[in-house]
């Protein structure tokens, strides 16, 4: 990657600046974002880190190499390494179908929402759709994202994404739109009913079962499943073209 004593970040940043006309620095103040950090990666082996800006900009508080960064939709990566993890372990069956687990479990919540979403002419959809469906988006469902709905907490808890709360705004709960395994439809609900599949499965929070299987083993001592809050250290606040909250 480099000659020796090199720094290989400096690289990149002239082919960066080479190939996109301006530096790093100068992109991250271009698309008016807060602040950023790059790591470069040989193998599994970390060579080089390097930040820029602010964590939290109203605060005037720098990037530093102990910053953390709510990581949104990367997590999906993270989930899916956890849940192929627990097939290995024999912990669940990455081929059940939704609807032989809900017959094994059928107070869960999840069993509610195979009967909730699949009345009449979808009925033999829950027999196609697998533990792989759901990660690969191949299950045919709706909810693009995972947000937060202000202080409604029981459209935040996992039940409520899943299931919805009737005059709720933008809480209407993962609906099927196609039929299994004839589009990928990217769907953050989709994964939420595979995460709480699995802490049925295991009696475990998936945050916990994650933590254990995957961030420590792993070496992510500073990571975790929880929901980004200000009494974090070192969290960086969101800031995306101008917008920070």
């Amino acid at each position: 990657v480099s000659g020796k004593g090199e720094d290989p970040l400096a690289r990149l940043e002239q082919q960066f600046e080479t190939d996109w006309g301006r530096s790093i620095a100068d992109a991250i103040g271009h698309h008016e974002v807060a602040g950023a950090s790059a790591v470069l990666v040989d193998e599994t082996e970390p060579m080089a880190h390097r930040v820029w800006g602010w964590r939290n900009l109203e605060r005037e508080l720098p990037t530093t190499h102990d910053t953390r960064y709510p990581a949104a939709s990367l997590t999906k990566l993270v989930a899916a390494l956890t849940l192929v993890g627990a097939d290995r372990r024999g912990d669940l069956n990455l081929d059940r179908s939704l609807e032989a687990f809900a017959r094994s479990y059928p107070r869960s919540t999840v069993a509610r929402w195979r009967r909730q979403a699949f009345a009449r002419w979808r009925a033999h959809w829950p027999l196609q759709i697998t533990y792989r469906r759901l990660l690969s988006h191949g299950a045919g469902l709706d909810t693009h994202g995972i947000g937060h709905f202000g202080q409604d907490a029981a459209c935040n808890a996992v039940e409520g994404i899943i299931l919805g709360r009737p005059g709720a705004p933008g809480c209407g709960g993962v609906r099927p739109r196609h039929p299994p395994g004839k589009r990928l439809r990217y769907s953050g609900g989709g994964y939420t009913i595979a995460e709480s599949m699995l802490e049925t499965e295991t009696g475990q929070a998936f945050g916990d079962y994650d933590t254990k299987h995957v961030l420590v083993p792993y070496g992510l001592a500073r990571s975790t499943f929880a929901d980004a809050h200000p009494s974090m250290p070192h969290l960086a606040r969101g800031c995306c073209r101008g917008d920070c909250r």
